[in-house]
């Protein structure tokens, strides 16, 4: 799963021959020769056990640096970096078993001594999370609290191995420091649930990772340090989260003899879920005037690349450490090692996108088409704060009894032509509020993310739309689902909307016409803006 993931990113760099190892000579034979279908180049293959080997196995493959994706780690030793210490290579992991990575200290001297570098946890914990807080601390004057989880699709396979490990830890107590005291939770319990903006709400319970151990000396001051884990499929979550209980009651003392049946399930029922994974860092505390502050950032994987997210931070150090590029030596684990902006500009060809609560509504759901819009266009969608544009508009309103009542009750504009427009943005939570004053007439609506569309609310209505980066530079958006007071109405009842927005003589041109499925135009209307504030 994250070593095919791992040799593929470092396949491509020209400068660099990638030794695909494994227990099985076969499997190995199997990924190598993947790899070279590929990347256009032989890449060579040996068999080896991370349980059996020596640094003179090492050695034979004429590598400078061992990326140990194996896992799981909560029953590996340190004997594989052992090995690659006395074969005098680096040595990277993948490992998130908060032992394994926050005791590789004791190996740093041995490391030193052999003048190379030894990492452990170089994954999605504690590397890419630690990234992220490094990232925003210098924001707070005291940062107080970090929540953050991770949520994979139900597409990803774990393996049997992985699956008996997770088992393995559910219902078990662990320590987290929360609201500055030492305390002991239980895994996957503590349920409840997150909303990511472009993947929905998803199950989190408590999971112990590294971070739960380094985070607090690491970031003076911190008072509350809480990590959650989830899966996609709802049903699954909370039959994990009754399992700990059967643990924590003693009623079930070997949950790790259900990997292989559950998995099965897992994998029969992979038509119930998504390719869709994601990942969410809430940091809190105090700005430098004292006042509370919060930044909210995700993490979201599409089309089943969330599976790279662990490979990342191991990628970037085997290129360094492979290239003569990075000096440092001693053992320690994978904090502050690689940056967020190191991360984001690796990950730039796959469909990853990540953001903070800065970033605004257009920017987060387009991703990357975004940049793709005229500049005036990103002008009025760039921004994340109150912002407000004027202009003139073109109004007409249909004439049926029908399209009197909804233009009344949807408070739409009266018709005319040049009428003064004035339309503010406001953020509202994690969306926007439009305000549209047309001449005195003021139309009000409010729009937010619903994952991969805009979702608009008008009066009792709820319409969701597609947006659509077109071909001449503009955007659309088109219509993907009505409902009225919470309840979805067939598409024969569905209104026609058409809008469109462009850029033309360096303004900012829009145009919306929205016609009611029986009774024939109910409103239109078009014209320029431009920002005064």
């Amino acid at each position: 799963m994250f070593g095919s993931r791992a040799t593929e990113r470092l396949g491509r760099e020209r400068d660099l021959a990638v030794v695909v190892a494994g227990r099985s000579a076969s499997r190995a034979a199997m990924a190598a020769q993947a790899l070279s279908r590929m990347t256009g180049r032989a890449a060579e293959h040996v068999a080896l056990d991370v349980t059996t080997v020596d640094a003179e196995a090492l050695r034979q493959t004429g590598a400078k640096v061992v990326v140990n994706a194996s896992g799981p780690f909560q029953s590996q030793d340190y004997r594989l970096a052992e090995a690659a210490i006395s074969a005098g290579m680096h040595y990277v992991d993948l490992a998130d078993a908060r032992a394994f990575v926050t005791g590789v200290g004791v190996l740093d001297a041995a490391a030193k001594a052999a003048g190379v570098l030894v990492v452990s946890g170089a994954s999605t914990v504690p590397a890419v999370s630690s990234a992220v807080v490094d990232h925003y601390a210098g924001r707070f004057a005291r940062l107080r609290s970090i929540t953050y989880g991770i949520s994979p699709g139900n597409s990803f396979d774990p393996g049997e191995a992985t699956t008996a490990s997770i088992l393995g830890a559910v219902g078990l107590p662990f320590s987290t420091r929360i609201a500055g005291r030492c305390q002991t939770v239980h895994g996957w319990q503590g349920i409840g649930r997150h909303r990511f903006p472009g993947i929905g709400r998803r199950w989190m319970g408590y999971c112990d990772i590294p971070d739960l151990g380094l985070f607090p000396s690491r970031y003076s001051g911190i008072e509350t340090v809480r990590f959650k884990a989830g899966v996609e499929v709802g049903a699954f979550h909370l039959g994990l989260w009754l399992v700990s209980w059967l643990v924590r009651l003693g009623l079930l003392r070997r949950p790790g003899w259900l990997a292989a049946p559950l998995l099965a399930m897992k994998r029969r029922l992979g038509f119930l879920g998504t390719d869709r994974g994601g990942m969410f860092v809430t940091l809190e505390g105090n700005d430098a005037t004292g006042e509370e502050k919060r930044i909210d950032w995700h993490l979201e994987a599409m089309n089943g690349h969330g599976p790279y997210i662990p490979t990342i931070a191991a990628v970037l150090l085997a290129r360094r450490l492979a290239r003569g590029e990075e000096v440092l030596t001693g053992a320690m684990p994978c904090v502050g090692l690689v940056t967020l902006d190191q991360i984001q500009a690796e990950v730039a060809d796959l469909d990853i996108g990540a953001y903070d609560q800065d970033v605004s509504l257009y920017a987060r759901v387009l991703g990357r088409r975004f940049e793709l819009l005229p500049e005036q266009v990103r002008a009025l969608h760039r921004t994340s704060t109150a912002s407000l544009w004027r202009g003139v508009a073109d109004v007409d309103r249909g004439t049926s009894l029908l399209a009197r009542i909804a233009a009344a009750i949807a408070g739409l504009p009266r018709p005319g032509r040049g009428v003064p427009l004035t339309v503010s943005f406001a953020p509202a939570g994690r969306g926007e509020t439009w305000s549209r004053d047309f001449g005195g007439r003021i139309f009000r609506s409010r729009q937010a993310q619903d994952g991969p569309q805009i979702r608009e609310s008008v009066g009792p209505s709820r319409l969701s739309f597609d947006p659509v980066v077109t071909g001449d530079g503009g955007l659309s958006l088109r219509l993907a689902g009505v409902s009225v007071l919470g309840l979805p109405l067939p598409r024969a009842l569905w209104p026609g909307i058409e809008t469109r927005e462009w850029e033309e003589g360096g303004r900012y041109r829009f145009s919306v016409e929205a016609r009611l499925p029986v009774g024939g135009l109910l409103v239109r209307y078009s014209g320029s803006l431009e920002q005064v504030g």
